[in-house]
């Protein structure tokens, strides 16, 4: 279950991606970001990760969210800023 689960936050976000190439507006960035960040604190938590996931229909454990945390979380800190979210979906 881990495998799928641990691309759900990328497979997601992608989603909203700009086909073209062309990447997301600030703005879309901001939205998608603040979609997961249900305390509006500036960070995405597990449990929050884990509550969106969990809404569209993901099959995915607490655990599976923490190492989706893992894989974006730059300064270790637990969570993921909106800077860790805007180059995790501007990477190419």
């Amino acid at each position: 279950m881990a495998s799928s689960a641990s691309r759900s936050l990328p497979v997601f976000c992608s989603a909203d991606s700009d086909p073209s190439g062309g990447g997301n507006s600030e703005k879309e960035l901001r939205e998608a970001f603040d979609l997961y960040d249900q305390d509006h604190d500036g960070q995405i938590s597990t449990t929050e990760l884990h509550l969106i996931l969990t809404r569209l229909g993901e099959r995915c454990t607490v655990n599976d969210c923490t190492q989706m945390i893992r894989s974006v979380d730059s300064d270790g800190d637990g969570f993921v800023s909106f800077d860790e979210f805007r180059k995790m979906m501007t990477r190419n």
